[in-house]
Parts: structure tokens; C-alpha cells; sequence
């Protein structure tokens, strides 16, 4: 039933950005309550559509340019049509133009879950106040997203991110059970761990840690500490089957616990920040013996859900939409098939 909801919500946002791409590709907001579309709002408007939920609700967002100068101030999701293609607003949900979105009810209440799937973000997300359950799933952050909380009496339990991919992930506030998988990550730092397992990053490619980071990195790949040249990961740190870069012949984790772990003096990670990817092919480093404890490839490809941020939505083949004027109808008609 939930894949029969969703397909009919995804149908609805491809068709309206059909009908309304003369609109300079401004996206549209579907909100849903108990299974049905009760309302549609504007790229500008998803703070109205956040109003008017409640918890339990859903936000599903189509392709196009939105507004970022919102609070998701409750329990409920928001689901993008895709953050594959960055800031394309024609193939991506992408979310920009104003200050960067929140996640806080504020007055000291918890928001008992939030997700956020499928969207581009040139402006990052971040969280502050009361959080349990946030998760974020297959979206890209072209800035910062802070899963710290640094707000009075704040903390944020139980977080997932999942296949994202991220040019900065803080980590500074008061953390507890946060994994991190599969994720293609440019900086990685915080402390906000309440220990040094709070924080787990899994089967994820970083290019830079910082000194001070408290986390667990496992199955994981990491090019470089700090400055990359002298620095060294603290002992806040812990690295399990983790792949690193030996830098300028000095091993930057020798102050750090370390299990199964290799070294090697060549780039393991490409300097290019938009690419993220291991030079190294899942075939050489499973010759190299560069396994998971799971026994697969350490790295974003390994693992039980490699990396990729392409949604499991339906294919849409053919829509059409016709609008009677007189009756005030309008009628669409999509062809699908099921991914």
C-alpha cells in the first residue's frame, strides 16, 4: 500500500512539473495526510505546507527550485523527486535561494522523527533543539549538514544518513547513535559524540577528518587528517577495517586506535571534491585484501546498500494533463512503470 501511495504522489509531482514548467521550473509541494493529497503549494511556500501538516504527514516535493527559509518544526517527512543531477532544477529537487533550513521545534519540545530524502541543498541543513529519529537519505549538501546540536539543553538521538552525499558533516553538539553510511563525505569533524562509538561512519570515502573528530570509522576510506600534512587524529577516534593515507611519511593515526587497519603512501581518495570516488577499483582493492568486516570492499561500494543517490521510483513513460475550464477539472493521465 505505501508503494501504491507513493507512485500516485510521485505521478502528481512529474505531472505538475510538466504543467507548470513555464513557471522557471519552480518546484511544487504535495502534502499528504492519511494517504491522500490534500493540498498543493508553490517552491516558495514549503514553510505554508510545513504549517499545515501534522505529525505523520508527508511532503512530497517534485523537480524544480524551492525555498529554503524554513523550520521543519514537527514530525513528518519530506520526500524529493531526486538530488542526483545537484543543482539542475529540471532533473533535482533543489532547495536554495535563502537561509539554510532547520530542523527545531522550539520551546523546548522533541520532534519524535523527521526524513528527509531525495533533495539537493546548496545551503546545508541543520539541526538544532530536541531530535530523535532524523534520518537523511540519498540527498546531496553542497554545504554543510549539522547533525551537532549547540542549542541549550539540545541533543539529537538515533540519527541515519544513508547514501548522501555531503561537503561537510558537523558532528559538534550532543550526540547520541548517529551512523553515517555509504556516504561520500569532503570534511568530517565535530566532537559531539557522547563517546567514541556514538558517532559511526560506515563504508564511507572522506577526504579530510579533522584532528578532534570523536567517531568510529569503519569499513571505511580516508585521504587525509587535519592540514594533511603534519596533523594526526586524536585518540577521540577509533578506526576498524579502514583504509588511510599515509601522507609526507608520517602516519597521521598513530595516536589512534586502530583494528585491521592499512596504510598505504598512495592517494586514496581523489583530490577532485566533486568526485569522491577511490582511485582504486573494488577489484583491486579486493585483491589488496582491503575488506570490511563484513567482507566486502571497504569503501562507499561495500557493504549491504552501495552508494548511489538515483531513488527507487517509478518510471514515468508518458503523462498528459487536460484542463476543462468550464467544469474547473483537470485530468491527467500518467504511464508508469514500477522500479
Amino acid at each position: 500500500m505505501k508503494k501504491i501511495l507513493f507512485m500516485i504522489a510521485y505521478c502528481l509531482m512529474a505531472t505538475a512539473q510538466t504543467i507548470f514548467a513555464q513557471d522557471n521550473y519552480s518546484g511544487k509541494v504535495f502534502l499528504q495526510h492519511k494517504g491522500n493529497i490534500t493540498a498543493m503549494y508553490g517552491g516558495d511556500e514549503i514553510d505554508k505546507a510545513i504549517e499545515a501538516a501534522v505529525d505523520g504527514d508527508t511532503l512530497f516535493l517534485s523537480k524544480g527550485r524551492f525555498n529554503s527559509n524554513f523550520t521543519i518544526n514537527k514530525s513528518i517527512s519530506l520526500i524529493g523527486s531526486g538530488a542526483e543531477a545537484g543543482n539542475d532544477s529540471q532533473k533535482s529537487t533543489y532547495i536554495d535561494w535563502n537561509n539554510s533550513p532547520r530542523i527545531n521545534a522550539g520551546d523546548g519540545k522533541t520532534i519524535s522523527s523527521v526524513t528527509i530524502e531525495g533533495i539537493y541543498s546548496s545551503l546545508g541543513f541543520y539541526a538544532e533543539g530536541k531530535i530523535e529519529n532524523l534520518k537523511f537519505k540519498k540527498c546531496y549538501f553542497s554545504n554543510t549538514l549539522g547533525i551537532s546540536n549547540s542549542s541549550n539543553n539540545g541533543y539529537t538521538k538515533k540519527v541515519t544518513i544513508d547514501r548522501c552525499r555531503l561537503s561537510g558533516i558537523s558532528t559538534s553538539g550532543s550526540i547520541e547513535d548517529a551512523t553515517i553510511k555509504n556516504c561520500k563525505i569532503n570534511n568530517a569533524y565535530g566532537q559531539g559524540g557522547q563517546t567514541n562509538s556514538s558517532c559511526k561512519f560506515i563504508n564511507c570515502n572522506i577526504r579530510l577528518v579533522d584532528t578532534n573528530t570523536k567517531a568510529m570509522f569503519v569499513n571505511s576510506i580516508i585521504n587525509e587528517v587535519g592540514n594533511g600534512t603534519d596533523d594526526f587524529l586524536g585518540n577521540n577516534a577509533i578506526l576498524v577495517n579502514t583504509l588511510y593515507h599515509n601522507m609526507n611519511g608520517y602516519d597521521p593515526m598513530e595516536k589512534t586506535s586502530l583494528q585491521d587497519c592499512w596504510a598505504t603512501t598512495e592517494t586514496v581518495i581523489s583530490s577532485n571534491n566533486d568526485d569522491m570516488e577511490c582511485p582504486m577499483t573494488v577489484e583491486q582493492r579486493q585483491t589488496a585484501g582491503y575488506l570490511g568486516v563484513d567482507g566486502t570492499v571497504v569503501g562507499i561500494e561495500g557493504g549491504v546498500n552501495p552508494f548511489s543517490l538515483t531513488l527507487h521510483a517509478p518510471s514515468i513513460n508518458s503523462s498528459s494533463a487536460n484542463v476543462d475550464l468550464n467544469s474547473k477539472k483537470v485530468t491527467i493521465n500518467v504511464n508508469v512503470t514500477a522500479n
